[in-house]
Parts: structure tokens; C-alpha cells; sequence
């Protein structure tokens, strides 16, 4: 009775209103229930927060093709490496301020020693075929790796490691000496022993696993697109539901591959891939009318020129190197050929690494002190504006069928060559050392190969003067296989064939101490030393350029151990958002 009347009443009052006073009475309304919407909504957007969600794809393009997707294979090809950092899990891995962490290990203790280390597994991981992951699959990939017959790349960092199961959760390694910096190695990724087992040594490299892996990483392989030709053109992986850590955001993460950069350039451009690693600054300008998030991640590598002093002659004097460095201007390579992203550095470590120290002896650019120091070793200039050294030596000779010492003018100009690869970067940057070296009255010869060229016809029988190279230490660094003296020869990384006991001592005893404090001195103490001998001369630490665009979000843009750690937290990536209540 009271809802009837209060109708009616409503009605008989809605009747007695003048047009004006119904149009009043509508807006009103209106105005009532958008202010009802806008209150809740305001509401909502105060107590709710915008959180990623599930959903949403991802595509890099990838400069090369893989081959072998397979960690025990993967460190000779970079897309190899990165499709391998997304598929497989390591017993360790790098987290986003590039600090090794437990991964497919729960933990694991180091002995006083250092030489014994035992990791404990998580019991939830499972392969993506759904077998569980266990000590056998960890035992099984180390004893492979150390098999000269599958010739793994990474054969030499487990050589004289011993491996002991203690269950089926439990693994332990035995090293023949203290090694500290064992950890990283502790990253690779694990093999499925299960799938593996039957594969011969001789057909380790040929098997259909290797471009259809299985692993325990965020993402599992679906599928890949081949040309007529047999080519590898794309790879799709897609998120692993039962991850043990949490499943991707992403659904699907999808790689192409290109013969060239321009290739992979024009594929940005046109919009058939979102982001591209390994970029220079002079490709930043090619990516079309897009705007891209240029994400500059540091990474513990150093580019310098190696002088090789057994080959060299003028080279092998310390005066002629010193006034090489003070004629060296390196902010204008900085800016020149890395446009600003990049570190000088005047020492043998980057500044992301563990022990880095800016405490060395440092030359900064100074074309008067080169001058000098070479007018006082007595290199003059000749008439093309090169510097020669005229030394007068005794020579035997034979006058009137008798020897007599004789004395004899030799004179040595003041040249070498410089070797180096055919990167944007580096082919710039060695025009620019030509440029500064020959205004202080040196004649260089650049000479620019391929990679693959420079490092097996060059790099490993040592056969340059000068090569301008880069290297990548860990971010826990060991610089002993680029500056021991027992590294000088192939397979060894000592460019510049450096020989120092006292270096020798001291980076053996880095690799032994484990007391952080005592290690960061004694990598001071090294660097400091070496700046001191100037085998080399350090140039630049350049940043990795990582170019995606901008909803692509949360990516690790902090440190990275190496390039293909940009994946390192890809699971949590994403493109699709939602709100949750606060």
C-alpha cells in the first residue's frame, strides 16, 4: 500500500510539472547517476591497483639462426645461447642485479676449502615432457660435458671436477684446487638425461633435439618454420604452465631469424618483430617511425687494443706504447662510435664486475706528452711526417776475406697494423685510433675480417700487431684465462701474450680466496699492475643496446652477466594488465 501510494504520488506531482520543471528534473537524474558512475569509479581507481595479466605474445628479431639449442653446445652461437637461457634452468642463475641465486637448487653450501660444493634441488621441477628433474639429469650433463667426444665448448671449465650424487635431491662437486668463482659456471642449463641418454657422442650434435628441445626453463618449445632450403626462419615457444617458480605472463615469445641486420632492422620497421638485441647506435636511427624503449644494460666486457709484442717490434717498447695511450682520445671514441653508451675504462675490469677498481694509472689524451715522450726516445719525424728511430748497432762483415764489426745505421719507422672485426663499432673506432695515432706520427694499416675469420685465422695462432677485440668477464670476475702467461697460446685468451709472475701469483690466489674483501684487494692490486705494463690498451666498456617496444613491460634494465641474460627474468614480462583490488 505505501509502494502504490508513494508511486501515485510521484506520478500526480510528475504530471503537475511545467515543461521547464520536467527538463530540470532529467538533468538532475543525469547528473545524479553520472555522479554515482564517476564516485565509483573514483573509488575503484583509488582501491584498485593495475597488476600484470596473463596473456599477449612477444617477438625478437635475431641476427643469425640457431643450431643447437642444446647448453652443452650453445655457447658458440648467440642465438643458440638465448633460445637456451629461455628453455633450460641451471642449478644457479643471475638475478636482476646480476648476483648468482639458486634456481632448479634450493640452496647449497660452499666448503671452507672452497672446493667442495653441495646443492640441494627443489622437488617440484619438472621437465617439459612432465618427468620430474633430478641429481641424475645434473650428473648426467656435467659427466657429458666433460666428454671430450661431445666436444662441448664448455669441456674446459669442468675439466678435474668430480661429481657425487648423495641422493636423489642432492649433488655434489669435488674441484681438484679452490676455485671461488666456480659458481657461475654452476648456471648451465640442465640436459633431460631421460631423452638424452641414448644419443650417441657421434650423433650428439646431429640429434632432433637440439631444434626441438626439452628443458625446465619459462618457456617450452612448440614450434619452428622452416624455408624450402632447410632454414630455420622463426621459433615459437609458449609459456610453461608448471613452471616451478611461476608460470610466464606472456603466452607465447616468438623468435625470428635473419641472415643480416639490416634484415632483422627492416623487420622492426615494418613491424613483423617488437625488439632486437645486439644493436649499435648507429642502427638507433633505423627503426622507423616507432617510438622503441632503447634499454642500455650494463655488461661486464671490455674492447681494447691487444699489443702483441712478439710480432711487433715497435710495439714491444714501453715508450711507443705509453705515448700510443696519452695520443689516445677516448671520449671521442666514447661518443664517435658507441654515441655515449659506453664506460671509459683505463684498466683491465669493467666498472659492473665485483673488485673493479678506478685506482690505476690513467693516461688521459694528451697529443703534447705523446710528442715528447716519443721525441726523447729518440723517434723523429722524416719527411712524410712519420717517426723513425735510427739506432746505430754493430753488424759483422766480411772485408778482405776477414769479419770486422762494423757500425751500421738502422732505422725503424714507426708502423704496425691494426686488426679488427667488421662491427659498427669497432670499424669506427679503429679509423679514429688511426686518425689519433697518426696525427702523433705513427703510419697504422686498419685491417677489418670477419669474426669468425679474425678469431681462427688470427686470434688463435696470434698472427696480428695490434687487434682491437673485447672480452666478457664474469660479473664475479676471473681474469686468469685473459692475463695468466699460460694463457698466451690458443686455447688460452691472453691477446696481448702478457707475462708478469707477480700477476700470475696474485690471479692465482683470486681464484682461491674466498673471503670477499681479500679478493676485491688482490683484483686491485692486479688491475693496478697491468695498467702499469700497458700490454693493452683499455678503451671503452659499451653498454648492450636492447631495443623493444614500449608495451613490452618489465624488463630487466639493470646488469647482465652476458647478452643473452637480458631474458634472464622474461617470465616476468608482459603486455596485458588488470586491476585488483588494493
Amino acid at each position: 500500500m505505501i509502494r502504490f501510494f508513494t508511486r501515485q504520488m510521484l506520478q500526480e506531482s510528475y504530471r503537475s510539472f511545467t515543461p521547464l520543471e520536467r527538463a530540470l528534473f532529467y538533468l538532475a537524474s543525469i547528473l545524479f547517476l553520472v555522479s554515482g558512475i564517476g564516485t565509483g569509479v573514483l573509488y575503484a581507481a583509488t582501491h584498485t591497483i593495475r597488476v600484470p595479466a596473463s596473456g599477449g605474445s612477444y617477438t625478437e628479431a635475431i641476427v643469425g639462426g640457431p643450431r643447437f639449442i642444446n647448453p652443452a653446445l650453445a655457447p658458440a652461437n648467440d642465438a643458440d645461447r638465448d633460445l637456451v637461457r629461455l628453455i633450460y634452468s641451471g642449478l644457479t642463475r643471475y638475478n636482476d642485479t646480476g648476483i648468482i641465486v639458486p634456481d632448479l637448487a634450493d640452496s647449497y653450501t660452499v666448503s671452507t676449502d672452497s672446493r667442495t660444493f653441495v646443492f640441494s634441488l627443489r622437488d617440484n621441477v619438472k621437465w617439459h615432457d612432465g618427468i620430474p628433474l633430478t641429481a641424475d639429469d645434473v650428473a648426467f650433463t656435467v659427466h657429458l660435458i666433460q666428454n671430450p667426444e661431445y666436444q662441448s665448448p664448455l669441456r674446459f671449465a669442468w675439466q678435474g671436477v668430480k661429481v657425487e650424487k648423495k641422493d636423489d635431491y642432492t649433488i655434489a662437486f669435488i674441484l681438484p684446487s679452490p676455485y671461488i668463482s666456480f659458481l657461475s659456471h654452476t648456471a648451465v642449463g640442465i640436459l633431460p638425461k631421460h631423452l638424452w641418454q641414448d644419443v650417441s657422442s657421434q650423433a650428439f650434435s646431429l640429434s632432433d633435439l637440439n631444434l626441438k628441445p626439452v628443458g625446465s626453463g619459462p618457456f617450452r618449445f612448440k614450434e619452428f618454420v622452416r624455408e624450402k632450403d632447410g632454414i630455420v626462419v622463426s621459433i615459437t615457444l609458449e609459456s610453461n604452465k608448471s613452471y616451478y617458480r611461476r608460470p610466464p605472463y606472456l603466452d607465447r615469445l616468438i623468435m625470428r631469424f635473419f641472415e643480416s641486420r639490416d634484415e632483422a632492422i627492416g623487420a622492426i620497421a615494418k613491424g613483423d618483430a617488437e625488439g632486437m638485441g645486439f644493436v649499435s647506435s648507429d642502427d638507433l636511427a633505423s627503426f622507423g617511425p616507432q617510438k622503441f624503449a632503447i634499454h642500455a644494460l650494463h655488461i661486464p666486457r671490455i674492447f681494447s687494443v691487444f699489443f702483441n709484442q712478439n710480432q711487433s717490434k715497435v710495439l714491444a717498447q714501453k715508450t711507443v706504447r705509453e705515448a700510443l695511450e696519452f695520443a689516445t682520445d677516448r671520449q671521442q671514441i666514447k661518443e664517435g662510435a658507441y654515441s655515449g653508451y659506453a664506460d671509459i675504462v683505463h684498466g683491465p675490469m669493467p666498472p659492473s664486475v665485483l673488485g673493479y677498481t678506478p685506482d690505476v694509472t690513467k693516461r688521459e689524451y694528451d697529443k703534447n706528452k705523446a710528442t715528447t715522450i716519443l721525441e726523447k726516445a729518440g723517434w723523429k719525424l722524416n719527411a712524410e711526417g712519420v717517426r723513425e728511430l735510427k739506432e746505430t748497432k754493430k753488424e759483422e762483415q766480411v772485408v778482405k776475406n776477414k769479419k770486422v764489426l762494423r757500425d751500421v745505421v738502422v732505422t725503424t719507422t714507426l708502423e704496425f697494423s691494426l686488426l679488427t672485426a667488421n662491427l659498427p663499432e669497432l670499424e669506427k673506432s679503429a679509423e679514429l685510433l688511426k686518425t689519433q695515432w697518426e696525427a702523433a706520427g705513427a703510419r697504422v694499416d686498419v685491417e677489418i675480417a670477419g669474426v669468425a675469420d679474425i678469431q681462427g685465422e688470427r686470434v688463435r695462432p696470434r698472427q696480428y700487431d695490434a687487434v682491437l677485440f673485447g672480452y666478457v668477464l664474469g660479473l664475479d670476475p676471473d681474469p686468469y684465462s685473459f692475463w695468466h702467461s699460460s694463457q698466451r697460446r690458443d686455447p688460452g685468451l691472453n691477446l696481448s701474450l702478457y707475462q708478469n709472475p707477480k700477476v700470475d701469483r696474485i690471479l692465482e690466489e683470486v681464484r682461491q680466496t674466498s673471503d670477499e674483501a681479500g679478493r676485491k684487494k688482490k683484483l686491485a692490486d692486479f688491475q693496478k699492475m697491468v695498467s702499469d705494463d700497458i700490454p693493452a690498451l683499455f678503451l671503452v666498456s659499451p653498454d648492450y643496446l636492447y631495443v623493444v617496444l614500449p608495451h613490452i613491460k618489465n624488463i630487466n634494465t639493470g646488469i647482465i652477466a652476458n647478452p643473452a641474460e637480458r631474458f634472464g627474468n622474461a617470465e616476468d614480462w608482459y603486455v596485458k594488465t588488470k586491476r585488483e583490488w588494493r
